[in-house]
């Protein structure tokens, strides 16, 4: 019963990269009344003040501290610039989310600026990042920013350290969904090397997947660290399909 807003958000951009790919106009037609309905019903969730969308859980289907959530902004944003792409209007309403983001979830940590995990609008902020969360990772590679913006530097640098007390385990990213870590936050430091041309990094994430790896060769939701037992799932779709995706250069900036 819990309203999670990226799982609202995905379809529209699983819609318009395959009618981008595909150009399979026939199929967008037949669904952009549904389209337009998705997000007239976010808009009638829209906070009063800007436009923030509250979400009831986090991507990892966890209780969220504050209602609204960054990388289901970055989401939100770059689903609506795929579908402006094809002819739906969205810009107007994209722009204002990403004015909200840059208004709203930046705070300051340990003396640097960054964009908090999720805020409640007016001031308080939740600093953590978690394995599930990658728009923020892909934000640079979907144009959202800049490999060199210094927001997005500044986050990741904080996700990827034991400042990030409950998403960090033994330095490496997992979730508060089952305190281990993640393949999923492995293939995110893979990303994150390949993105800053760090090969020792790139390495280390490798090294990571392929201790996590069973005996197919699939990953599974979180491992133990120093074996590489299966704490949870031992085959979970989202890693593998991220992990085959990265080493086919699909995430390119």
């Amino acid at each position: 019963p819990a309203f999670q807003l990226d799982q609202q958000l995905f379809p529209l951009l699983e819609l318009a990269e395959y009618v981008h790919e595909t150009g399979d106009r026939e199929l967008l037609d037949r669904l952009t009344p549904r389209v337009i309905d998705v997000v007239e019903m976010l808009l009638r969730r829209r906070a009063a003040h800007a436009a923030l969308f509250p979400t009831d859980e986090t991507p990892a289907d966890d209780p969220i501290a504050m209602p609204y959530h960054l990388s289901s902004h970055i989401l939100f944003w770059v689903a609506l610039h795929k579908l402006s792409h094809l002819d739906l209007n969205f810009i107007a309403l994209a722009d204002a989310i990403r004015d909200a983001v840059q208004t709203h979830f930046v705070t300051e940590h340990e003396g640097r600026q960054l964009y908090a995990y999720a805020t409640d609008g007016h001031g308080g902020f939740h600093l953590y990042h978690d394995a599930n969360d990658f728009p923020t990772i892909l934000a640079p590679i979907w144009g959202y920013c800049d490999i060199a913006d210094p927001l997005w530097r500044a986050t990741l640098a904080f996700a990827f350290s034991d400042a990030n007390r409950e998403g960090v385990y033994n330095q490496r990213l997992g979730s508060v969904h089952t305190r281990a870590p993640w393949p999923l936050g492995d293939v995110q430091e893979l990303i994150i090397a390949r993105l800053q041309a760090d090969p020792d990094r790139e390495a280390r994430a490798l090294d990571h997947l392929r201790l996590a790896a069973q005996a197919d060769g699939a990953l599974p939701e979180a491992y133990d660290i120093a074996t590489g037992a299966v704490i949870s799932r031992t085959w979970f779709a989202w890693p593998n399909a991220a992990y085959a995706c990265v080493q086919l250069n699909a995430f390119k900036p």
